[in-house]
């Protein structure tokens, strides 16, 4: 994935998470689906500026798992995974949303 790809999608979840904050600044009677999609998209936009610093740490080792027939973004853990979770989860993102006036 190329840079402006990226910033791309990493635009699109901080809109992503933008929209859903406000649903739930309005009062928004979905809190639990909106918690859940603002955990989701926080979390794939955790996953993309990790991948995107792990590549510009390592851009040689990116293009020596492509030149060998796999993908740069193979040895990524599964969607939600964090091998690299210190133990102790970041309290959900829903909760740092400020109640509405």
């Amino acid at each position: 994935m190329s840079d402006a790809e990226y910033r791309r999608e990493i635009e699109r979840c901080e809109k992503e998470i933008a929209e859903i904050e406000d649903l739930l600044r309005s009062g928004h009677p979905d809190v639990e689906g909106l918690c859940l999609a603002l955990a989701d998209w926080s979390a794939e936009l955790r996953l993309l500026e990790q991948e995107k610093s792990r590549r510009a740490q390592a851009p040689a080792a990116g293009a020596a798992i492509s030149s060998e027939g796999g993908s740069a973004s193979a040895s990524r853990p599964g969607r939600g995974a964090r091998s690299d979770d210190p133990g102790t989860p970041p309290r959900p993102a829903c909760a740092r949303v400020p109640a509405a006036p």
